[in-house]
């Protein structure tokens, strides 16, 4: 009932104070997003970043864009911006809407152009997107990689995904070959140029944290929570696992920027290859090598440290 509200609420303030509601997808997304909360203590939080389902167990959008991706029936980001305004009737389109503004809002890209289209709200839906477009030439942002940082998204959407630590980011040269990698970001690009049916030898080492885990373990006479942190190697812990694979595992994806769309660019980091503290790969298709740790972008946060990674190719 109170995220019913704020979202009405927000509506209702957008017509008052700033004249109009921009386009469908803004109106409804920014109304979602901010009606998002915490009430805590009688202190009340706007535009939460829900950390977990138990926290809002009715509102469902996370899981309506899951289910979406599962039946291969997911939006682009040009799809987000050409939602019409009668598409409301459904719910999926609600959290879409969301999606879209959650990330414009907190990607690196354009987490500072965002919080600019408040100004444009007396637009009708085609002058405010085509605003919103003029407004990412001027800072010349890359659409293409916006797109392909969306699909990454919504591969591993999740409540409290990091949308600014999963966007694809840079690793760190430390030589010939040779990179540091963070283990508190996503996929990051090392800049090597493979070509199909190039053979790699790459290898890992170093230690890192993974955040902590609460442990329950029961005595005679209660029960007791210890933190633990764990601490991972490049093979990964077996104590947990994310989506898979061992919590902290080494990997490594082809990213490829010259595909014609978002799927072909991003199909080789969706389908990765586990390393561990080394092997040898064949690469598939033409690309850039990109390396990570196993973590979900929702817990990317809590993580420090980095591991060393050297890649050689083989002779053929």
């Amino acid at each position: 009932t109170r995220h019913l509200l704020l979202h009405e609420g927000t509506h209702a303030f957008m017509q008052w104070f700033t004249g109009g509601y921009g386009a469908p997808w803004y109106s409804e997304g920014s109304a979602e997003m901010i009606g998002l909360h915490r009430w805590k203590s009688s202190q009340l939080t706007l535009q939460y970043r829900l950390q977990d389902r138990s926290e809002a167990s009715d509102w469902g959008r996370v899981k309506i864009v899951r289910r979406n991706r599962m039946a291969d029936n997911t939006l682009s980001l040009d799809e987000v911006l050409m939602i019409p305004a009668n598409a409301f009737r459904d719910v999926r389109f609600y959290a879409w809407s969301w999606a879209g503004c959650e990330f414009f809002r907190r990607h690196p890209l354009t987490k500072d152009i965002f919080p600019r289209l408040i100004n444009h709200t007396r637009l009708d839906g085609t002058g405010f997107n085509a605003k919103f477009r003029d407004l990412l030439q001027e800072s010349n942002v890359d659409w293409k990689r916006l797109q392909d940082d969306w699909l990454l998204f919504i591969d591993e959407i999740e409540y409290g995904y990091a949308i600014e630590r999963g966007a694809i980011g840079r690793a760190k040269p430390k030589g010939e070959n040779k990179f540091s990698v963070a283990a508190d970001l996503g996929w990051q690009t090392t800049g090597i140029q493979v070509q199909r049916g190039q053979r790699w030898n790459i290898s890992a080492s170093g230690r890192y944290e993974l955040g902590a885990l609460d442990v329950q373990t029961k005595s005679s006479d209660s029960d007791e929570t210890k933190r633990y942190m764990l601490t991972s190697a490049p093979g990964g812990v077996t104590i947990q696992y994310y989506r898979g694979r061992p919590l902290g595992e080494f990997q490594v994806g082809i990213y490829n920027p010259d595909g014609e769309n978002a799927n072909q660019r991003t199909a080789g980091l969706t389908k990765f290859q586990p390393v561990g503290i080394g092997k040898t790969i064949e690469a598939d298709h033409d690309g850039v090598l990109c390396v990570r740790v196993n973590e979900s972008p929702a817990k990317l946060h809590d993580n420090s440290g980095s591991l060393d990674v050297t890649m050689e190719r083989t002779k053929n």
